[in-house]
């Protein structure tokens, strides 16, 4: 019979783990935030509230937030180039 292996999500901390290096002062300042939203339930308003907060602590401007078709699928062409062209950081995710 086959050996069955079960791992847990839940994961441990790494105590000895370093910090992890913050961005320069300034980085984001002038820069255009956007959310991509791919229709998972609660997905928009986490990001949206994520990228306001991003962009109000440093001195970024939400740009707004574009939906694709469907999580199943990849983004549009059309969207991605309207993103490139609109945004200089975009936040996206994908959780239940």
């Amino acid at each position: 019979m086959a050996r069955i292996s079960i791992y847990t999500p839940e994961g441990q901390a790494d105590a000895g783990a370093g910090a992890t290096a913050l961005a320069p002062a300034g980085s984001l300042a002038d820069r255009r935030i956007a959310v991509l939203d791919n229709g998972k339930a609660g997905a928009a308003h986490l990001l949206e509230r994520m990228a306001e907060g991003l962009a109000r602590r440093s001195h970024g401007e939400y740009v707004g937030l574009h939906r694709k078709g469907s999580a199943a699928t990849p983004c549009e062409a059309d969207l991605l180039t309207s993103l490139a062209s609109s945004a200089d950081l975009i936040l996206t995710g994908t959780a239940d």
